[in-house]
């Protein structure tokens, strides 16, 4: 649709003139993400649009404007309403877009006053739209977002202060010790390849500024 230059219109019953402007940008932020090579605008993954129904700014690679098309949320200060707000608000401009699709004047182009002819593939897609499932998938990964929040933001006892350490450390402490004991368990061919590549990456690093 984006090649052929559509543009989303008034379609009484479905999308008003007042509502063009916000669906429009919804359009342009889906469009990042259905593609097949990350570039400076678009992102193979869902990542952006996750960041954007949390309420987070993307990144000034893609491109932010004005218009927040899932909204601020409901004003209250509470984060997991907001998100679950802006959640609604995707999934109704999602519903709206496949009603679209199977409206036949439901886009057209920049510059001509035609109508543009939704592919049969896109008209199917929209069929099989399970808004259910989509919301349970996202509440499901949410909730495991906030509790590596919580987990990340906790401490634990430390044996060798007496004291407590944060789990993010702690995580890093592991890391450190997995590597020792990787490091003790190798074989003494293995551990000899590893160093001559860090002694050519070193070497190539000083060559550089050489």
């Amino acid at each position: 649709l984006d090649h052929k230059h559509a543009r989303l219109k008034p379609v009484p019953g479905i999308l008003d003139s007042d509502e063009i402007q916000v669906l429009q940008e919804t359009v342009r932020r889906l469009k990042f993400l259905l593609c097949r090579k990350a570039g400076i605008e678009t992102s193979t993954g869902i990542r952006p649009l996750l960041l954007d129904l949390q309420g987070v700014p993307r990144e000034e690679s893609l491109l932010p404007t004005e218009v927040d098309p899932f909204g601020p949320g409901q004003g209250e200060d509470d984060e997991e309403e907001d998100t679950m707000y802006r959640l609604e608000q995707l999934i109704e401009h999602l519903q709206c877009l496949a009603r679209l699709c199977k409206n036949r004047n439901g886009f057209q182009h920049d510059a001509k006053k035609g109508e543009v002819e939704i592919p049969a593939s896109i008209t199917r897609a929209c069929n099989d739209l399970d808004v259910e499932l989509f919301q349970a998938q996202f509440e499901d990964w949410y909730a495991m977002v906030r509790q590596q929040r919580t987990l990340s933001d906790s401490s634990v006892p430390d044996n060798d202060s007496g004291g407590e350490i944060p789990f993010v450390k702690l995580s890093e402490r592991l890391r450190r010790a997995e590597i020792e004991v990787s490091i003790a368990a190798a074989k003494e061919s293995a551990l000899g390849m590893v160093r001559q590549r860090l002694e050519s990456k070193e070497n190539d690093r000083e060559k550089r500024f050489d």
